[in-house]
């Protein structure tokens, strides 16, 4: 009999059938992004930390772990599942981040007009390639939470540790 698309084939586990659950992955490793995203969104935008961009690296290690926590084992489709995640939360968090420091900005010099959070994908968009531009060392960070979450999800012996 051959394995449906969504899973691999099992492996035993200490007598145990495990099977790849790619479609749980996805949705486990998706919750630990959104967490994840949203808790380095709140320490560096309230807190005003300076050197936020590091924190990447937390948020590939909770995607990866997320990833795994669902599929039930580490593998090359959760590796790629986790890479793509944490990408784009990184880029969601960036934004949100860069664009409540800005506000934050604005409000101390005492502007105080009503000013959006989100201003659409273009203004995104322009605020990615201008970190890329003007902090290549800060946007060089930010590569961490993907490659950090594929690795972890990426080992083939990489198991739950809620087993």
């Amino acid at each position: 009999m051959f394995p449906s698309p969504t899973t691999s084939a099992p492996t035993t586990s200490g007598g145990l059938v495990v099977r790849t659950r790619v479609g749980d992955g996805l949705l486990v490793g998706a919750a630990a992004a959104g967490i994840g995203g949203g808790a380095w969104w709140a320490i560096a935008a309230f807190g005003q930390f300076e050197q936020w961009h590091y924190a990447s690296a937390v948020l590939g290690l909770l995607v990866g772990f997320g990833v795994i926590l669902g599929a039930r084992r580490g593998g090359p489709v959760p590796a790629i599942i986790a890479f793509v995640l944490a990408s784009v939360a990184m880029v969601v968090c960036v934004y949100l981040i860069d664009r409540s420091l800005q506000i934050a900005a604005l409000e101390d010099a005492g502007i105080t007009s009503a000013i959006p959070l989100w201003s659409g994908f273009s203004a995104a968009r322009e605020v990615i390639s201008g970190w890329v531009d003007v902090a290549p060392e800060k946007a060089a960070g930010w590569l961490l939470a993907p490659l950090i979450a594929a690795i972890v999800a990426g080992r083939p012996s990489s198991r739950p540790a809620l087993d």
